[in-house]
């Protein structure tokens, strides 16, 4: 997926700094658990979001609430956003940090749309199929979508590979 330019600076940065203190799963961990901290308390959004606060009061109180339960690396990279009023891209850092952990990983996320849900014995095919064509772990995520006739379509980053009975 494409980011913005400077979503996709803080995700490096902070990728960088998690990767040279062999710390990702703890970096992804703090990051994710504060993003749905953040995603779900509209006070929290709306403080850290707002114009009426100053920068240096958003940090001040960030660090305050949150410097003994997160990764320091985390904390810095938020700090660092909130100083420059980007708390609106928080979310997105999220997803970026994450493709690049799993990248890291050599894992891919692939999007399968399909009309019906698919059974267990068909997921394990395609995931299977598409493990070997691409030679990456794949994380597939199912998409029922009800206007396909039949067939699958496969989203693999900005790329969409049709095999949709509408499409041949």
């Amino acid at each position: 997926m494409q980011y913005d330019p400077v979503v996709e600076r803080y995700a490096d940065a902070l990728f960088d700094t998690a990767l040279a203190h062999e710390s990702l799963e703890d970096v992804k961990a703090d990051l994710d658990q504060f993003i749905a901290v953040f995603e779900t308390t509209d006070q929290l959004q709306r403080f850290l979001q707002s114009y009426r606060v100053t920068a240096a009061d958003k940090v001040r109180v960030f660090r305050n609430v949150f410097s003994d339960k997160m990764n320091i690396y985390v904390l810095n990279t938020i700090a660092l956003m909130l100083q420059h009023q980007r708390a609106s891209i928080i979310p997105e850092l999220g997803q970026a940090f994450t493709e690049k952990v799993k990248a890291h990983h050599n894992i891919i996320g692939v999007h399968a749309y399909t009309a019906y849900s698919m059974n267990d014995d068909i997921r394990s095919q395609v995931k299977q199929a598409l493990e070997k064509v691409l030679n990456k772990q794949v994380d597939l995520i199912e998409s029922v979508d009800e206007t396909l006739q039949g067939g699958i379509k496969l989203r693999i980053k900005n790329t969409v590979y049709d095999g949709t009975i509408a499409h041949q």
